[in-house]
């Protein structure tokens, strides 16, 4: 059987890898539509176990004028026309938000559709304007206006699916950290008006780093990008924006620090800490956060001595 997987999120890159290892150990044929994320699609080439030839990257143009209009009415096109010559049988959607893009691609095909999540348009804002609605509906054959998607078209019908066997976890990216290294998550904290202070901490760091002879390490948000206080110094490297941090493997990192973002609870590194308790205005609640998400008191460095220490150490 040919099966089509759609994914239009980064936060569904695992599951849909795990559905395709299992397709595939079940004798069917998987090729895959990345949708809208340029990172997800970069992932696919780099880990998945398909053939650049089996996956397609279907972009989205803001809706703000009519070329971009026609443009995302070309990507669907485009998509169907893909479809056909691969002759898909069945298609599972990742997806959960109002991705009309991808809506008009099944409403239009004639394989049978699952959705992984069922709720995906629950959150789907109303438009703007009844012309705009309309536009919409002749340009890609779907409205996008809220609870419309599944009510009127071909995947309300769908339930979600099981994506098949637990046992395909997604390979992490190997990081070639050179040793005595200290890795920061950085999310352009210096601008972040929660975190005043950050520059002054974070070049303290850089500077302590640099009298312990360490290679600093920098991953950036791939939106927000990098504190400009952590460029321009010889022992300092940022690591490419073309791979999100889940997605990579920091086993061989000796300390990870950062403020409070999410990437500190998940990483997978036996040593990580937070610089958060180092901010004087900061918020109960960015605390509180980290707590929340698993992460440990006891990780959060208390005061600059500490953190020096935990330099020295390494």
């Amino acid at each position: 059987m040919k099966v089509l997987i759609i994914c239009q999120s980064l936060k569904y890159v695992k599951d849909a890898y795990a559905k395709i290892r299992y397709e595939q150990s079940i004798g069917n044929d998987v090729y895959i539509i990345v949708r809208e994320v340029l990172a997800a699609y970069k992932i696919v080439l780099k880990i998945f176990p398909l053939s650049e030839l089996d996956v397609m990257f279907a972009p989205t143009f803001k809706q703000n004028n009519m070329k971009n209009i026609l443009n995302n009415r070309m990507v669907i096109v485009e998509s169907l026309k893909w479809i056909e010559n691969k002759g898909i049988e069945i298609c599972y959607l990742f997806t959960n938000e109002c991705d009309y893009i991808s809506a008009s691609i099944v409403n239009k095909s004639s394989f049978e559709v699952s959705i992984k999540d069922y709720k995906y348009n629950l959150n789907c804002s109303a438009m703007s304007s009844l012309p705009k609605i309309l536009l919409e509906f002749a340009c890609y054959g779907v409205f996008s206006y809220k609870n419309t998607v599944f009510n009127n078209y071909k995947i309300k019908n769908t339930l979600p699916f099981e994506i098949g066997s637990e046992n395909f976890d997604i390979p992490k990216l190997p990081l070639n950290l050179k040793p005595k290294n200290i890795v920061i998550i950085d999310s352009n904290d210096e601008l972040n008006p929660m975190l005043k202070g950050a520059d002054i901490i974070l070049n303290e760091l850089i500077k302590l780093a640099g009298k312990s002879n360490l290679n600093v390490y920098v991953k950036g948000h791939p939106r927000l990008g990098v504190s400009e206080c952590l460029l321009g110094s010889e022992n300092v490297q940022v690591l490419s924006f073309d791979f999100p941090i889940e997605f990579l493997d920091f086993s061989s990192a000796d300390l990870i620090v950062g403020f409070y973002s999410t990437a500190l609870t998940t990483v997978n590194c036996t040593n990580v800490v937070s610089l958060i308790k180092l901010i004087n205005n900061k918020s109960i609640t960015q605390e509180k956060y980290l707590l929340d998400n698993g992460f440990s008191s006891s990780k959060m460095v208390r005061n600059l001595k500490c953190l020096e220490k935990l330099i020295t150490d390494i």
